[in-house]
């Protein structure tokens, strides 16, 4: 096995390390063109196929093991479990290193979204009711429906029907972006107009972010 194979193999299997972080920032970003460049499932994609063959490529590792014969084929099954297990490392592992660069672009968001909280609040407020459909707020209280400045997470969802209060503690209306990170979870945001979030729910635990809560699923 040359010296070359081995090499690369090293770097892509701890690319994660790079591609994960940076990632995780850009997606929070109000740059529109990464929406196509999600490098950070392809990574994930790449390690739990790794995690899926390990068992099987690993039985034949251990079959050359114990015959102490490392041959070529054998050297390229031990390269490739080596291999496999330092991304399934270092994608699965640092997960939770990732939140700081991420809360970032979360905390921004928040600030960023109060224009839009103060539209249906001066809405509720003037109508004595919360608008059913944000394309109410259009163009008395917002010239255009904004988006959320997050690249990977463009859309606010707005909920407000009889339903509502009864499935969010009371709050007449809220605010939802879906904040999933890769296709490993399906964190979200959440915004209450009576600021009363529950320390569990909705899937996972919250955490306050601004005004906002954000649900670890």
């Amino acid at each position: 096995m040359s010296p070359k194979v081995k090499r690369l193999s090293l770097l892509v299997a701890t690319s994660p390390l790079a591609i994960l972080p940076v990632s995780s920032w850009l997606a929070t970003q109000p740059f529109r063109l990464w929406d196509y460049f999600l490098l950070d499932v392809i990574v994930v994609f790449a390690a739990t196929g790794a995690l899926l063959t390990l068992p099987i490529v690993g039985a034949i590792y251990l079959a050359f093991a114990l015959s102490g014969k490392w041959d070529a084929s054998g050297q390229r099954v031990r390269l490739y479990v080596h291999a496999a297990l330092l991304l399934v490392v270092c994608t699965f592992l640092p997960t939770r290193v990732l939140w700081p660069l991420r809360r970032l672009g979360l905390d921004a968001f928040s600030r960023r979204s109060q224009e839009l909280v103060t539209a249906i609040s001066t809405y509720e407020r003037v109508n004595g009711r919360p608008p059913a459909a944000l394309a109410e707020l259009v163009p008395k209280y917002l010239p255009s429906i904004p988006w959320t400045g997050m690249s990977r997470y463009p859309d606010y969802e707005y909920r407000c029907d009889s339903s509502t209060p009864k499935e969010y503690g009371g709050n007449p209306w809220v605010l939802l972006v879906e904040t999933t990170v890769g296709f490993m979870n399906f964190d979200q945001m959440l915004y209450f107009p009576k600021q009363n979030y529950p320390e569990y729910g909705y899937g996972g635990s919250l955490e306050r972010i601004g005004n906002w809560a954000y649900v670890h699923e």
